[in-house]
């Protein structure tokens, strides 16, 4: 009896032991971390140095052969007018190709063929932005029949990229430095910085055709590059002391 009442009593011990730790090491586990999230930006306006231009000729035929040869024989043309033009053969490429049958839509005829339709793609790009009209002109009189589109861009695009994401987290920074000082603490280290967003706009390209439809004559102003509008994003959050 007195064996049995001994152990009772040890295992009363243990437990009530246990329920008076528990709190205890939950308390040391529950520490709520510091931190601050703010967002970073900056942006930045450019002038456009280099183009991508894109010529495109359509020509129908009554025979696949006919019509590849005819879109195909436009788009020489184009890229000779190009290289007359002074554009490097590297900087000239036939980017599309297309061929297809051309059915007659009267109820019966649906699988007669009526012909058939071919387009050729030819991109430039252009590294002087004041020939952009210039070579506008020589490949629409060369042939093509469509500006598919025409975007200004930065030669160094990708340096500013990074430079601009510098810049915003530098942004994010200086933020998060003035609300901690507002709360009485310190800034401690990034523990999470994230990529949010990078943008590079130039004008509409139909703004440029407009204007070259409306001055037919002036297509040098028409197509003058503008500026490119840039802007980075970024999420930061750090740690307070």
């Amino acid at each position: 009896m007195n064996r049995t009442l001994l152990r009772l009593t040890a295992l009363l011990v243990a437990a009530s032991a246990l329920v008076v730790l528990q709190p205890l090491g939950a308390q040391e586990t529950t520490h709520i971390s510091r931190t601050i999230h703010v967002s970073g930006e900056y942006k930045t306006t450019v002038t456009a140095d280099m183009a991508v231009l894109t010529l495109s000729v359509n020509k129908q035929a009554v025979s696949p052969l006919a019509a590849q040869e005819a879109v195909t024989g436009a788009a020489d043309k184009i890229i000779t007018a190009m290289l007359s033009a002074g554009i490097e053969r590297k900087n000239i490429a036939t980017s599309a190709f297309t061929l297809y049958a051309i059915y007659n839509d009267e109820e019966g005829k649906r699988n007669e063929i009526l012909g058939y339709n071919s387009t050729s793609t030819v991109t430039v790009t252009i590294y002087d932005t004041d020939q952009v009209g210039a070579l506008i002109q020589s490949g629409m009189e060369a042939g093509a029949n469509e500006i598919q589109s025409l975007s200004y861009q930065k030669r160094d695009a990708q340096a500013m990229e990074i430079e601009l994401y510098q810049k915003a987290v530098l942004n994010a920074m200086e933020k998060a430095t003035a609300l901690a000082q507002t709360l009485g603490m310190k800034l401690g280290k990034a523990i999470i910085v994230e990529e949010q967003s990078f943008s590079a706009q130039s004008q509409d390209e139909r703004v440029f055709f407009t204007k070259a439809m409306a001055a037919p004559s002036s297509t040098e102003e028409a197509f003058a590059p503008g500026s490119i509008q840039m802007s980075a994003v970024v999420r930061i959050v750090f740690e307070l002391e």
